[in-house]
């Protein structure tokens, strides 16, 4: 008898979804680094992967999830996408590659009490 259910792919995904992945991070990286809370970089990095790619329109939660599993907050070094300035100004080109987690401002830390 033929197992039932869906086929396992031991944790394969499709290519495509790499590169929504890398789409995410370069616009959630560059937000922040803006000094953009993070509920607002979450939302603005799904509105710019919808706006390079219409068709595969992208929640806040797949967000959140893509950022969970490639920018996790225990670690000291992350997948960082920046864009790389090209001679052709009709392209964008993008590089990907580890790096020491930045130092991200809290807006909302609080102010150390003067002792008079």
């Amino acid at each position: 008898m033929a197992t039932r259910g869906r086929p396992k792919q031991n944790g394969a995904q499709p290519g495509w979804m790499l590169v929504r992945a890398l789409m995410v991070l370069q616009a959630f990286h560059k937000h922040r680094l803006n000094g953009i809370k993070q509920e607002v970089a979450v939302t603005m990095a799904a509105d710019d992967a919808n706006q390079l790619w219409p068709k595969n329109r992208i929640k806040e939660s797949t967000v959140k999830t893509i950022l969970a599993k490639l920018y996790p907050t225990d670690t000291e070094n992350v997948v960082v996408v920046e864009e790389i300035e090209s001679a052709n100004s009709n392209s964008k080109s993008f590089g990907a590659g580890f790096k020491e987690r930045p130092v991200l401002t809290r807006a909302n830390k609080p102010k150390a009490k003067k002792i008079a």
